[in-house]
C-alpha cells in the first residue's frame, strides 16, 4: 500500500498547486483589470485623451480572453447538463485516453473551446469594429491558392516539424541522467494529449473521426482566429511586424502543453504568422493547421 498511499498524496498536491495556481492567476488578472481601467479612467478625466485604440487595440485582445472563458464556461454549463442527464454523472472523473473520456469529455470540450477562441474574435470585429470577416481574409470559401498553398505550406510543416520534435527527443534521451531532462521526458510521454494520442488506434476508427473533428477541424478554425485574425494584427499594430510576430507565437506556443514540442509548436506558429502577414489570407493559415493536425492524428492512428 506504501507506494499507492505515496502516489496518491502526489497526485493530491500536484491537484493542490494547480489550484493555487490558477487562483493566483485569476487575482493577478483581476489586479491587473484595475489597474487598467484607473489608467483609463485618470487619462480620460484629467488628460482628456484616449487611452486605447478604438481598432485592433492589445485591451481588445485582454478582455476578449478572458470573455473567451466566461464564454466556455456558459457553454460547457448545458454540455455538462446534457451528460448529467444521460447518466454521466462525473464526466471529468473519466481517463482522457479512455473511449468514454475522448468521446464524452476531450472532444466536446475542445470543439467548445474552439467555438469560444472563434466566436469571440469575430463578435469584436464585427460588432466593434464593423468590419468583415473577409476583411481579415477569411471570405466565405478559400480561393485557390489558398487551398493549395494551405496544403503544400501544412504538408512541409508536419515533415520538418515531426523532424525537429524527434531529434530533439532523441538527443534529451542522450542526456537523461539530468534530473530536469528527464522529468521533461516524462511528461512528453504522460501529459494528456500523449496518452490521447497513444489510446486512438485502440478505439477504432470512430475514435479517428471525432480526433480529426476535433482537432484537424475544430482547432484550425478558432487557434487561427484568435493567435492570427485577432491577436497578431493587434500586436502587429501596436508593436511592429518583427515584435508582433514574435509576441503572438510564443503566445500560441504557451497555449500547448508539450515539452520538446514546443520548439516546434514556435516555430510553426512563426510561419504561420509570417504566412498571414504576408498573404493577409486567414485561410491558408486555417489550411495549413489542418493539414499539419490531421496528419499527426493519423500518424498517431496508423503508426502507433
Amino acid at each position: 500500500g506504501g507506494p499507492a498511499v505515496t502516489g496518491g498524496a502526489a497526485a493530491g498536491a500536484a491537484a493542490g498547486g494547480a489550484e493555487r495556481l490558477v487562483a493566483w492567476a485569476a487575482c493577478a488578472v483581476l489586479v491587473t483589470d484595475l489597474l487598467l481601467v484607473l489608467l483609463w479612467a485618470y487619462r480620460k478625466a484629467f488628460l482628456r485623451k484616449e487611452t486605447f485604440a478604438p481598432v485592433w487595440s492589445v485591451m481588445d485582445v485582454w478582455v476578449g480572453g478572458q470573455v473567451v472563458l466566461v464564454l466556455l464556461f456558459l457553454l460547457l454549463v448545458p454540455f455538462l447538463t446534457v451528460l448529467n442527464a444521460a447518466g454521466v454523472r462525473d464526466p471529468w472523473a473519466l481517463t482522457p485516453e479512455s473511449r468514454a473520456g475522448l468521446l464524452y469529455v476531450v472532444v466536446p470540450s475542445a470543439i467548445l473551446q474552439n467555438v469560444s477562441f472563434f466566436a469571440v474574435p469575430a463578435g469584436v470585429i464585427v460588432g466593434k469594429y464593423g468590419q468583415r470577416l473577409r476583411d481579415i481574409g477569411l471570405g466565405p470559401l478559400p480561393r485557390a491558392r489558398d487551398l493549395w498553398a494551405g496544403v503544400l505550406l501544412g504538408l512541409a510543416a508536419f515533415a520538418v516539424s515531426g523532424l525537429l520534435e524527434s531529434g530533439l527527443v532523441g538527443l534529451a534521451r542522450e542526456f537523461r541522467h539530468v534530473p530536469e531532462v528527464a522529468a521533461a521526458l516524462r511528461h512528453e510521454e504522460t501529459n494528456e494529449v500523449a496518452r490521447i494520442v497513444r489510446s486512438l488506434p485502440r478505439h477504432g476508427p470512430a475514435a479517428l473521426v471525432f480526433a480529426v473533428l476535433a482537432i484537424g477541424v475544430s482547432a484550425p478554425f478558432g487557434e487561427e482566429m484568435f493567435f492570427r485574425g485577432f491577436l497578431l494584427r493587434a500586436l502587429r499594430r501596436r508593436l511592429g511586424v518583427t515584435a508582433g510576430l514574435l509576441l503572438s507565437s510564443l503566445l500560441f506556443t504557451a497555449a500547448h502543453a508539450y515539452a520538446f514540442g514546443l520548439v516546434p509548436v514556435f516555430l510553426f506558429g512563426v510561419l504561420l504568422a509570417w504566412v498571414y502577414h504576408v498573404s493577409g489570407s486567414l485561410w491558408t493559415c486555417v489550411l495549413m493547421h489542418a493539414v499539419n493536425n490531421t496528419l499527426a492524428v493519423c500518424a498517431a492512428y496508423f503508426l502507433s
